[in-house]
């Protein structure tokens, strides 16, 4: 989601530019995940503040993984 830009667009609109409950929420329904662990995930891409040992940003593996997918199907973001 966050390589895709769906993070930052959902991040500038109302409610969810105020509140991480109702972006993990809406979230959680489009992928089939617990709200509660999407949220443990987006909360520290969001907010520096926040620990950022659930950000699977920070998983290089992860990442590279998610970066060979787009690019496989032609995505340039």
């Amino acid at each position: 989601m966050e390589k895709l830009g769906v993070i930052r667009f959902l991040k500038m609109q109302e409610p969810f530019n105020t509140s991480v409950n109702s972006m993990a929420t809406v979230l959680s329904a489009i992928i089939g995940a617990k709200a509660t662990t999407v949220q443990s995930m987006i909360n520290p891409m969001l907010n520096d503040d926040v620990s950022g040992k659930n950000n699977p940003m920070n998983s290089l593996k992860a990442v590279n993984v998610v970066d060979i997918k787009l690019a496989k199907i032609g995505f340039k973001g």
